[in-house]
This record gives C-alpha cells, structure tokens and sequence, in this order.
C-alpha cells in the first residue's frame, strides 16, 4: 500500500510541478463538428493524416451511427496547417478505416482491414506503398491468429522504426470495449508472431488500454488508459521497455496535467524528434473532439539525436591531437555552422530529417570534407568519425587535380589513409570494406548519391595508383515495378557508376558494368529498410 501511495503522488506531483506549456487546437482547418482522433504524422512533421469520425445517424441504425474516413493536411511554408482533405486511394474504403502507420521514410503505410484483389475483405492489417503514380493497391500482412483474437471494432497498432517490433491494440471479447496491448514481431515477408499480450502494469483487467505510440528509441511507449491514478476519463501514460522480451515495462507515469484534462485525451504520437506531442481531446473542442499540439516538457519526451564525437588527428601519427574549427552545414542550405575543437575532439548533436557536410579547417593542413546522411530517421545513438588531415602539399610535387605525383606523373599514396586502402586492396579485404558502406540509390532513380561519390573517388584514386587493377560494377533493384523496368534501371545505375569512374580518370578498360534486375535481392522486399539495400551496385575486383 505504501509503494502505490508513493507512486501516485509522484505522478500528480510530476503532472503539476513541471507544467509550463499549454496545449494548442490544430484550428478549423483540421479540425471540424465530427470527432477527429488517432493523428499520424509523416517523418518530416510536414503531413498530418487522421480519422475523421462522422455521425451518420439519419442513415443508419443507432447501433451503426459512425462512420470513420482517413483525412490529411499539410504544413504550407510558414509551418501552418493546410486545409484538411480526404485521403486518396485506398485510404477509404471500408466504413471504419484507420492508418495506423507510417514508414520512416514516408513511403509505406499499414491500414486497417485486409484486402485482396484491391478490395477489402474483413478483419486483419494491409500494407500500401507509395509509388510514383500515388499508393500501391493494398496488400494483407499475416499476424498469426489476429483475425481470430482481435474480434471487437477497435483496434490500432504502431511499429519501430526498424519495423521488425509492433504493438498492437485490441479486445478479445465481443462488445466488450475493455482493450489489451499486445506484442508481435517479425518474422520476414509480411508475417508477424502470434500477438501476447502484455501484463504486468500494462494491461489491467477491466480497464481499457488503448492507442499505443512507440518513441523513435524504440524503447518509450506512450498509451491511453481509463485506469485509477488518472486526471479525467481517459489519460495519456508514458512507460519504458526495460529489456528485450518486450514484456517488462516500468510502471506507466501519468503525462501530467498540461496533456491530461479531466475530461477525454487519447491517441498521443509525436514528431520524429521527440519534441512536439499531437493528441485528441474533448476539452475545449469544436466537435465532439479535436486535435491539439504541444511542445513536450523534457520529462516527456524522447530525445532522438546522433551525438556526434569526431576525432581529428594527423593523417601519419594518431596521437598528434589537432586544434582547429570544424564547419557544419546541411546539405542545400547556403548557412553554415563553424565550432571550435581542441585537443582533437568535438562533441555536437546532429538531428534527423537533414543531410550533413562535416568539414574539418586547421592551419597549415588541407581541409578534409565528408558527408553523414541522417535523411532517413532512425534511434538516438552515438556516431563516431575519424578525420585524418594532410599537410599542404608542396606545389612543385602535385599534378592539376592536387594529387601527389612521381617524376613520371604516377598517382603516389597522399595520405595514411591512401596507403590503407592499397594494403585492404593486396590483402583481399578492400571489397568487404567498399560494400559494407553500399553505394545505393533512391526509389526509381539511378542518379548517384553524394556520399557514393566520395567513396567512388577513392576508388578511382586506387585504380589510378594500380592500373592493372580491373572492377566489376554489379547492380540490382527492388522488387517494385515490372521485371523489365527494374532490368533497364539496373543497367542504368551500373552504367552511371561506370560513368563517374570515367570521369575520375579510370580507364574503360578497367571498368565491366551489368545490371540484375531484382533478380538478387541481399534483404527481405517486405520492408524499406531491405529494399533501400537492394537498391544498390556491388563492386568487385576481377581476377586477372
């Protein structure tokens, strides 16, 4: 009894000790006079979708008075709501629809029902993807035994980010409205384990759990419960995994008063950062309730950075620390960011959503560049790069391209880490190296990346150093669009690899290029995650 007494005040006290923030309604143009609930945002924090639930009782029995459509608004360029509009194919096709989720990339989303043929055909989950002429017609994921379990209207889910785990929402029992949190993960190709329930704490009897949210840690779970403890009729709970089984969890805070009124709040997700919290509320609402926003507290939320540590040290001796500036500017922006380090080492953090260009400055050595691309969201982790830096090169021993020649005008190791790659190189372990960092490319494009551009000008710089060195440029799609079309693109990417060593100086002679198609995928095509990897050029060292 004491440890609940404890527990309660805690969570009243965290609830009023640290408010300072106030919700704010999404306005008209999100919100209507129908009940707006479960927001799902895309990565960027730029498009919004939502059900918009809608009292149909002048048609339809008492027993079946709502009918739920999936809407989506936008953020125009001063960072304000558009006007919602209703959500395109195959987003409302069912009379209760819901998008549960969406991928990190924005272009994969799981909606409620199965469908088959295009048509939805009863109770289960449906996967649609965007493609360039807009959603892919949807396609059923197999949870074990879902159908059979999940046999109320409600229901929901969320997925990591990695979308390997999901949690999911649901009754076990007809008309009964009390709902469990469930947990299921992935077993490759669509199909997802039996869903278990998950107790202790979490799911309580006779009480309704509903709406979970997973944090971009993959760790943090925000849910909506009636249970005791709370401020109004349904409160939003924040708890924490606490190991892998995904079945201890600790013991759910209340998120506090400036989120939790005392009437009805459910359905809370955040931006991809952590930092902005969405949710649905009956207090003060146009309608039956509406959506608001609110920038977390730092209890509240999760913090989802790269911390990034660089190592600055010159290029032939690791232990001479340098002292200089490092500029960081985000890839298509004219502004920069200059900071000092000292002693060889800078800590900074880098969010999500942006690509960067790191770049090293210390007198009397040649600046070093290179690119760390956080496009695609991910968890919060620590990422650790070395920069090793050359000193300026005399002029009278550099050709026109700035690299160290002989007397003959043959391309000579520059730098430690020249004289690495050619010893990777003539002991067999270059090519594991050049494909562990993958030279991909985006959906339906074979135009390369920036960072694939600086791991091939190392390449090109090897193959001018070693001319009788010869490479095999081997490129592969996903499985998405014909079988044809992804032939073409494949002998498209491999030949613009073949392009850009070309251009670096290779000899043609060097260089054998062929494409594959879909027809070797190294990941599962279930997921992003795989087929952003199979959007790729191997490269390979041929046998003389």
């Amino acid at each position: 009894m004491k440890k609940n007494f404890f527990t309660l005040g805690f969570v009243l006290l965290t609830g009023l000790g640290f408010s300072q923030n106030e919700p704010q309604n999404l306005g008209p143009k999100v919100n209507s006079k129908e009940a707006e609930i479960r927001p799902t945002l895309s990565p960027d924090g730029k498009r919004l979708y939502y059900l918009m639930e809608k009292d149909i009782t002048q048609t339809k029995s008492k027993e079946d008075n709502t009918i739920q459509a999936v809407c989506y608004t936008e953020k125009d360029e001063q960072g304000n709501w558009k006007p919602f509009s209703p959500a395109p194919k195959p987003f409302n096709e069912q009379r209760d629809n819901a998008i549960f989720w969406v991928s990190s990339d924005g272009n994969t989303a799981l909606i409620r029902g199965e469908f088959a043929d295009g048509k939805p055909v009863g109770r289960g989950i449906s996967k649609t993807v965007k493609t360039e002429n807009g959603w892919s017609v949807p396609k059923a994921i197999k949870v074990e035994g879902y159908s059979q379990m999940s046999i109320d209207r409600y229901t929901g889910l969320s997925l990591t980010i990695d979308e390997k785990h999901m949690l999911l929402y649901f009754s076990e029992e007809k008309n009964s409205r009390l709902n469990d949190i469930y947990y299921s993960r992935s077993l490759g190709n669509d199909r997802w384990s039996k869903p278990v329930k998950i107790s202790g704490g979490i799911s309580m009897d006779d009480y309704d759990e509903i709406a979970p949210f997973l944090a971009a840690d993959q760790k943090t779970m925000y849910f909506s419960s009636n249970r005791p403890g709370g401020i109004g009729d349904y409160d939003i709970w924040m708890t924490k995994r606490v190991d892998d089984t995904w079945m201890s969890w600790t013991e759910p805070v209340n998120m506090g008063k400036n989120i939790n009124s005392a009437l009805w709040d459910a359905y809370f997700a955040t931006d991809a950062e952590g930092e902005i919290g969405y949710w649905a509320t009956t207090k003060n609402a146009t309608g039956k309730s509406d959506l608001v926003t609110m920038k977390l507290e730092s209890w509240q939320r999760v913090r989802n950075k790269v911390d990034l540590i660089a190592n600055i040290s010159k290029f032939d001796s690791s232990d001479v620390k340098l002292n200089g500036k490092v500029r960081i500017k985000i890839d298509g922006d004219s502004t920069d960011e200059s900071l000092v380090f000292e002693n060889g080492e800078l800590k900074t953090a880098l969010s999500y959503g942006k690509k960067y260009i790191i770049t090293t400055q210390v007198d009397g050595m040649e600046t070093v560049s290179d690119t760390i691309d956080l496009t695609a969201y991910g968890v919060a982790k620590v990422m650790r790069k070395d920069f090793l830096m050359n000193p300026v090169k005399p002029k009278h021993l550099i050709d026109s391209e700035g690299n160290w020649v002989d007397a003959s005008g043959r391309i000579l190791p520059s730098s430690r880490e020249d004289s690495l790659l050619i010893e990777a190189y003539n002991n067999g372990e270059l090519v594991k190296s050049i494909n562990k960092e993958m030279i991909l490319f985006d959906f339906g494009k074979s135009t390369l990346r920036e960072e694939s551009m600086k791991m091939l000008d190392k390449i090109a710089r090897l193959m001018r150093m070693i001319p009788d060195a010869k490479l095999d440029l081997a490129a592969h799609t996903d499985n998405i669009g014909s079988d044809k079309a992804n032939q073409l693109l494949s002998e498209n990417r491999a030949q613009s690899v073949k392009n850009y060593l070309v251009s670096r100086k290779v000899a043609e002679t060097q260089l054998q290029a062929k494409g594959y198609g879909e027809s070797k995928p190294m990941a599962s095509n279930s997921t992003e995650v795989g087929r952003q990897q199979n959007r790729r050029v191997d490269i390979n060292f041929m046998k003389n």
